[in-house]
């Protein structure tokens, strides 16, 4: 009986874990930082810090004119492109600067998601908002349901090069991590629909990541969780596009 009950506990433990453990290109979710204590999150969500108690820069540009949050698309025009009523906006979620990449992932994996790593230090004007559901069931060894996540990350800088050097950067560094395989966090692959927009897919289908640069901001949209991720991604991609002038 004793044995039995090790054993379940250590099954529950074992799933909880791998519940936890999720990719790095999700470290956007960053902890409250007045708090100082770090946000964690089932499936789709990683553990994460973004710079607490480091001042936000704004989030407008008088020199460009860029009105960032006008960029971004709202919570109901969302869960029209993704066809799920259930998405809710996350205003805990919501950052002005990137956070931190996982000091233990390879230099090259720290470049995936939305950190300082993947938008470089360059840029002027930084809005990343998240929107999650919860979907499916819940487990019977471990009590918790999967978080879909559609998280919208925009980043301006002061020139389109700056931009554009920030994502060739970007896609160096990301099929550097794609060829590594170093660890289950890491599985995906990177396609260039063109030469402004590199798209990442996980091999197990869960996620689509893409990452786009028109002027001077560099669009980033992952969705993860939803049936439809990859065109839910797509389009999100091309609405914020389309506001860009």
């Amino acid at each position: 009986m004793r044995q039995t009950r090790r054993n379940r506990r250590r099954a529950v433990a074992a799933q909880a874990w791998k519940t936890a453990r999720v990719t790095s290109w999700l470290r956007a979710l960053a902890a409250d930082a007045s708090a100082s204590l770090i946000t964690c999150c089932a499936i789709v969500f990683v553990c994460a810090c973004a710079h607490p108690g480091a001042p936000a820069r704004p989030r407008t540009n008088p020199t460009a004119g860029i009105a960032i949050d006008a960029l971004i698309i709202s919570v109901d025009d969302v869960r029209r492109i993704a066809m799920f009523d259930g998405l809710t906006q996350q205003p805990q979620l919501e950052m002005t600067q990137p956070p931190t990449p996982n000091p233990n992932a390879p230099i090259a994996c720290q470049a995936v998601g939305n950190t300082n790593r993947t938008f470089g230090n360059n840029w002027i004007i930084f809005h990343a908002v998240s929107y999650t559901a919860a979907v499916g069931s819940a487990t019977p060894a471990f009590h918790t349901r999967v978080i879909a996540l559609v998280r919208q990350t925009i980043a301006a800088y002061p020139s389109s090069d700056a931009a554009h050097t920030a994502l060739d950067g970007l896609v160096s560094a990301l099929a550097e991590c794609a060829a590594l395989h170093a660890n289950a966090d890491y599985q995906f692959t990177m396609e260039m629909l063109d030469p402004s927009t590199a798209t990442l897919k996980s091999t197990d289908n869960t996620w689509t990541e893409t990452y786009r640069v028109k002027s001077s901001v560099l669009i980033d949209v992952l969705v993860s969780g939803l049936p439809s991720h990859g065109p839910t991604a797509n389009s999100i991609l091309s609405a914020i596009t389309d506001r860009v002038t």
